[in-house]
């Protein structure tokens, strides 16, 4: 498994999330889907909070910051949260380092909060679909293979 080094430079790295990832926020947290890999990962609360915070115009520093005021963690608990966190999106392939940081709109703060209006105790929608072909069409299309 790959984890970031535990040093003040790495603090410093920024993460961006891939553009093909879609993250799903649920009643528990949520998905990380990369359409690479066969499963979405599921991911709690603070992990959700720490993959939207990935936009590339965050340093790590930054991200910790900014969960120890939003979840009221101390600062070496949540750094090693988040450098373990961030070592398993980047294996996950979800995340990229980037040099230079992108400059971005403000960080919404209600956005972050633990009240995040899904009080449904269901996910809002299916992680798969199934499709039954039953060779029953009668129009005989000449592209189809059923």
């Amino acid at each position: 498994m790959f984890f970031l080094v535990n040093c003040d430079s790495s603090l410093e790295r920024i993460p961006k999330l891939f553009s093909f990832i879609v993250v799903r926020r649920e009643y528990f947290g949520g998905y990380i889907f990369n359409p690479y890999h066969l499963y979405p990962l599921p991911m709690n609360e603070i992990g959700i909070a720490i993959i939207e915070l990935c936009n590339g115009s965050n340093t790590i520093a930054e991200i910790i910051n900014l969960l120890c005021r939003t979840f009221s963690l101390p600062f070496k608990v949540l750094r090693s949260t988040i450098l373990n966190a961030l070592g398993a999106f980047s294996q996950y392939h979800a995340i990229k380092f980037i040099k230079v940081k992108i400059q971005t709109a403000k960080i919404n703060t209600n956005q972050l909060s633990l009240e995040n209006n899904l009080n449904h105790r269901y996910i809002s929608a299916p992680l798969t679909v199934l499709w039954d072909i039953t060779y029953a069409c009668n129009l005989k299309c000449e592209h189809c293979l059923a």
